[in-house]
């Protein structure tokens, strides 16, 4: 039983080490080469998303937070039970054997994120791709920016869609949903070498929205389920912006 303990502690030890290396010469590939970036990661990157995207599309909900809870349930089993055995055996072999299984499980996630999405945060910023410069606003140019903003509210509102009260009627979450997929599909038309090459579908409602909204988070993209979750505890006006945000992240804007 020894031999076989211990050839699996080095196989998960080993395993363990490959996975990060993996992933560490990946980054680097990305951060030290525009068109490795440019041509190869960021499609593949694209792709992937949007395929697993539409492989967990059955639910309206994120399938990220189901699988979340049910990796905790399972760690707090395996650790549980790893500690019983150590007792029973009066041997630390159990415990030593789920804490590099552990570690193995974290490499692997390690490096799914960046194999699926991770290293888009070491490829080039989106203005660089864009052909931009950003610059520093001057207080003269936000006020303005302001007053444009104000203008098109005042010359809009008599035009959005209100109920008895005078309350907006957004449509609903589904609604704002389809016009943001809508929005970022003319996006990848609009600039195909940058956004194309992904499915696109519909953002989801967070079930844990209110720790989310405890955390200060409006939303998150899962790069392992290609889910983009928004917050619906958020206000409506801010829903489009955030739904559009989060379908972004899956083309690949990581920053």
């Amino acid at each position: 039983m020894l031999p076989k303990r211990r050839a699996r502690l080095i196989g998960n030890t080993v395993a363990s080490g490959a996975l990060l290396a993996f992933a560490t010469l990946l980054v680097t590939a990305v951060r030290n080469s525009a068109a490795f970036a440019g041509s190869v990661y960021l499609p593949l990157s694209r792709a992937v998303s949007g395929w697993l995207g539409f492989l967990f599309s059955f639910s309206s909900y994120a399938v990220a937070e189901t699988l979340l809870v049910t990796a905790s349930a399972v760690l707090v089993f395996c650790l549980a039970r790893s500690v019983v055995r150590s007792v029973r055996e009066r041997t630390a072999w159990p415990l030593l054997l789920c804490f590099t299984g552990l570690i193995l499980c974290a490499a692997w996630v390690y490096f799914l994120f960046m194999l699926f999405w991770g290293g888009c945060y070491y490829a080039p910023k989106l203005e660089a791709r864009l052909d931009m410069e950003p610059g520093q606003p001057t207080e003269t140019m936000l006020v303005g920016a302001a007053e444009s903003y104000l203008d098109d509210v005042l010359l809009y509102a008599g035009q959005v869609p209100r109920d008895g009260s005078g309350s907006v009627t957004e449509g609903g979450f589904d609604s704002l949903a389809s016009e943001a997929v809508h929005c970022i599909r003319s996006l990848q038309l609009r600039y195909p070498d940058l956004f194309g090459g992904g499915i696109v579908t519909h953002p989801k409602r967070a079930v844990s929205y209110p720790f989310l909204g405890m955390l200060g988070i409006a939303g998150i993209y899962c790069p392992w389920t290609g889910e983009s979750v928004v917050n619906t505890i958020s206000t409506a006006p801010f829903l489009p912006s955030t739904m559009c945000h989060e379908l972004a992240h899956r083309l690949g804007s990581a920053p």
